[in-house]
């Protein structure tokens, strides 16, 4: 693929500008993504504790009933104790004389290591929300420093460049304009062979002695004749028929324009 760059300084600064305003987009766009998918994670975390601080609490509360009517049907000493502030401990009992007292408290042991393993879970949560917290502050102060006044000073430089470009761009065109106006000539937006329209990419041609054909792009006419692409109207009508991007409706369109076109029309050249 052939990047076509700007022919003119004028047009280098409308497209530096469009380069910019791209660039400023996307990375808006970035940031903004970032800071969504930041959010949406420590949401996540968040909603993660609270279903598990849920279950905590129903595991803490089986745990506490289990011991009690286990320790009560068999008569040996509760393990659990727990106080009003939700603190529970669990008292081991590696030795005893009353080996059905060693086989309870193993029993609930494994209960309470289930219930710890949540408590711990549940903290290290805790622990990655403020982290996630912390972290979004961070990236937030660190945009609002940096990356926005970046950003508003590349945007600036960018409405300054476009408007410059484009300023130079008119006062061109009106140059152009009205010389074609002093030396009496015509000024034709489209080839008068191809009908297709002049651009940076399509220029004008020459005539023989060197000086500008206002009339005909380079790819029809060069150095005062006609090129071989098209010898013939016929040829013309023959391409824009197997163009397969055009549909129907266009062609005859096409055609029609071509038809009146300074070259086919008449025979000045």
């Amino acid at each position: 693929m052939n990047i076509q760059l700007p022919d003119k300084f004028y047009k280098f600064l409308v497209f530096l500008s469009f380069i910019l305003i791209v660039f400023i987009y996307l990375k808006s766009g970035e940031d903004s993504k970032r800071e969504i998918n930041s959010i949406l994670h420590r949401n996540s975390l968040i909603d993660s504790l609270e279903l598990n601080k849920l279950k905590e609490k129903q595991l803490r509360e089986n745990l506490i009933d289990e011991s009690e009517i286990i320790s009560t049907r068999n008569n040996i000493r509760n393990p659990i104790s727990y106080s009003k502030d939700s603190l529970i401990t669990f008292n081991r009992i590696i030795t005893s004389k009353n080996k059905k007292e060693i086989e309870i408290n193993d029993l609930i042991n494994l209960r309470w290591k289930n219930f710890q393993n949540f408590e711990n879970k549940n903290l290290l949560l805790a622990k990655q929300i403020d982290q996630a917290n912390e972290d979004n502050e961070i990236a937030t102060k660190l945009f609002e420093d940096e990356f926005f006044w970046l950003l508003v000073l590349l945007s600036i430089i960018s409405g300054m460049l476009l408007f410059e470009g484009i300023k130079s761009w008119y006062k061109q065109e009106q140059l152009i304009t009205n010389t074609f106006k002093d030396k009496n000539l015509i000024v034709y937006q489209r080839c008068q062979s191809c009908f297709k329209k002049f651009s940076s990419i399509r220029n004008y041609s020459q005539n023989a002695d060197n000086t500008v054909n206002y009339a005909f792009c380079e790819d029809c006419y060069q150095n005062g004749n006609f090129t071989e692409k098209y010898k013939t109207i016929d040829d013309l009508y023959n391409e824009l028929t197997n163009n397969r991007s055009l549909k129907e409706n266009e062609v005859k369109y096409l055609k029609h324009k071509i038809c009146k076109l300074d070259r086919w029309k008449k025979n000045e050249y």
